[in-house]
């Protein structure tokens, strides 16, 4: 399985998208969301690239950027969000605390 950062740039290449694009999609979303986290600049791009892990707001530009989910993307950093339905909790008797976790919310 590739890296995160790996995979993440070969979907970017796969599509044919350049850093510049990455930087001016992201400067649109972080305007219209009034939200400078949602920007991922060429450096944090590079950086993520190199396996760094980016805010969630970052993660849902770049998902945007790159045609996934949010969950695609997020499964690329080893995070799967069905693993925290309550239907999946009740089911596997490991994740039994996930509920009460929710409770004390």
């Amino acid at each position: 399985m590739l890296e995160s950062g790996t995979w993440i740039k070969s979907q970017r290449e796969t599509l044919r998208i350049k850093p510049s694009d990455v930087e001016r999609i992201t400067r649109n979303i972080a305007e219209k969301k009034d939200n400078s986290d949602f920007y991922v600049s060429h450096s944090t791009l590079a950086d993520i690239e190199s396996e760094s892990v980016p805010s969630i707001h970052k993660l849902f530009s770049l998902a945007f950027c790159l045609k996934l989910s949010l969950n695609e993307l997020l499964m690329a950093f080893g995070v799967d969000s069905e693993e925290i339905s309550p239907t999946q909790a009740e089911s596997h008797g490991e994740l039994s605390w996930l509920p009460a976790l929710h409770q004390g919310w």
